[in-house]
């Protein structure tokens, strides 16, 4: 279970403690495995809230709350990447070096609010399109950290500064990612036979063309290419449910 904690611990704000203080703290490559079962829980805790406080709120500000559970318990680790992702990739300049300097900079840029906005609206309406279902909500948040997982797997690390992904990126094991894809795809076997198929398509296809155009720009992956690439999973899987008419 020490694995599973460690991936609890860095993809949350959770307070998850080691149970002995003084022992190195496990390589982040090694609770691969566990990081669709994070964003299963994160579901699970996210959607006892929503359906809490559906009785006394209308029902799109409860989508909301359910849609800001995430971003919440993860500090905003992924929607950070996916504003530092826009700057970067849309900001004009071609260069390896300009983009992986723009994505560290803390400030926030027009490119990095406008991809913000739109992805979060998108997903807040497709959510209600859906009716908000828990199974393709909890879904959307393992099939999501998969990706990084399948990202991760494929690609080194792109800076040649130390960052949150250095030790992940190009150290996952087969294990690791044969368990997290597995998981996922049993999850997704639960919602049903179609859904997971297409699901399964689109996403393999999303994953292989965000790896050829890091590969391609930057040489690998960094922390805010991996947050980026979880949250347009989730929209994406929110699509295919919506145009599967589920």
């Amino acid at each position: 279970m020490k694995h599973f904690f460690r991936a609890l611990k860095f993809l949350t704000i959770l307070p998850v403690s080691p149970k002995n203080k003084d022992e190195a703290p496990l390589p982040l490559a090694e609770t691969a495995a566990f990081f669709p079962l994070v964003g299963i829980v994160i579901g699970i805790l996210c959607y006892a809230l929503f359906w809490c406080v559906s009785f006394w709120l209308p029902w799109r500000l409860s989508v909301l709350v359910l849609l800001s559970g995430p971003v919440i318990l993860t500090g905003g680790l992924h929607v950070d990447g996916l504003s530092d992702f826009c700057d970067g990739f849309f900001s004009a300049r071609a260069s390896r070096e300009e983009i992986l300097r723009i994505m560290r900079d803390s400030r926030i840029g027009v490119m990095g609010a406008l991809g913000l906005v739109l992805t979060l609206l998108a997903k807040y309406e497709l959510l209600v399109m859906l009716g908000a279902k828990p199974l393709i909500f909890f879904f959307m948040l393992a099939a999501s950290r998969t990706v990084q997982v399948v990202l991760a797997y494929f690609l080194p690390y792109a800076r040649s500064e130390s960052g949150m992904a250095q030790g992940f990126a190009g150290h996952i094991s087969r294990n690791g990612l044969a368990s997290a894809v597995g998981l996922t795809l049993l999850l997704g076997l639960v919602t049903g036979t179609r859904f997971v198929f297409w699901e399964t398509v689109f996403l393999a296809a999303f994953a292989f063309l965000f790896c050829v155009m890091a590969k391609k720009r930057l040489g690998g992956v960094t922390g805010d290419l991996l947050g980026a690439a979880s949250e347009f999973a989730e929209l994406l899987v929110l699509f295919v449910a919506v145009g599967i008419g589920l």
